[in-house]
């Protein structure tokens, strides 16, 4: 089951939503010294990691190619439908 995930959105107020819903949802830590406001003010995918418990802008322009080319990034409401199935939060 996968268990990291990594989430673009560029409105800051859907990004603003998403890092309310990660903090207030999951025991999740920052990760990387990023605080809340450089998160939401960075233009970088942030990545949900459930297996370390902590969330980051994922900052390497390659890994972000990367991602891009596997098709690995996907959208706020991707995040939300796959992670309110019942066997991913039987996992967690």
């Amino acid at each position: 089951m996968k268990k990291q995930f990594i989430i673009q959105e560029l409105n800051k107020e859907r990004r603003e939503q998403l890092i309310n819903y990660i903090l207030s949802h999951y025991k999740m830590k920052k990760n990387h010294g990023q605080s809340k406001e450089y998160m939401l003010n960075s233009k970088f995918p942030l990545v949900i990691d459930f297996e370390e418990k902590c969330f980051f802008a994922l900052e390497s322009i390659t890994c972000c190619a990367i991602a891009s080319q596997n098709k690995s990034i996907i959208s706020f409401e991707q995040f939300l439908k796959y992670v309110n199935q019942d066997d991913f939060r039987n996992n967690l």
